[in-house]
């Protein structure tokens, strides 16, 4: 249940049941135990305090980046899904995100947004880059025009106008 709170806490102070288990285990429990836990702990063994994924009733949906939990395990009678993307690099984590959330869309599931440091998740406004004429003719030993510019990137659904739009996914 809404709203999810994305928190660090002490290994061993709060327990929950993960993927492929029956009984609850501590963070730290998992770490030893859970073959999950085994093959990805060390990414967090440094840490004082570990991340967890909680609901509004503090039940533990996941913890990142190591596994979730069987409250939220997928079935084919899911109805509703809270995608969770952990990594080190914050672009390649929103472009893994806007990846997965408008393949979905595109599948005619709808797409709802979270806060996160006061920023809206996912981020789905086109981008803008600029590209230099001049460069990419002499790197495809090309004289492209503006207009053939245009043209070929609107072929590959890229808007120009002098700045190249580049879409979300």
């Amino acid at each position: 249940k809404p709203p999810f709170h994305y928190k660090s806490v002490k290994p061993s102070e709060i327990s929950f049941v993960p993927l492929d288990s029956k009984q609850k285990m501590s963070l730290k429990e998992i770490g030893q135990k859970h073959p999950k836990g085994k093959d990805y702990i060390h990414i967090l063994q440094a840490h004082e305090e570990w991340p967890i994924i909680v609901d509004k009733n503090n039940s533990v949906l996941s913890f990142p980046p190591i596994i979730n939990g069987e409250l939220t395990r997928v079935t084919n009678k899911t109805k509703n899904l809270f995608i969770d993307v952990t990594g080190t690099s914050e672009i390649a984590i929103n472009q893994v995100l806007n990846i997965l959330v408008t393949a979905m869309s595109d599948r005619g599931f709808s797409i709802e947004t979270v806060q996160i440091k006061g920023k809206h998740a996912p981020d789905l406004r086109p981008r803008k880059i600029s590209v230099n004429i001049y460069y990419v003719n002499k790197l495809l030993d090309m004289d492209l025009t503006k207009n053939e510019m245009r043209e070929l990137l609107s072929k590959m659904c890229l808007g120009f106008d002098g700045l190249v739009t580049i879409p979300p996914y």
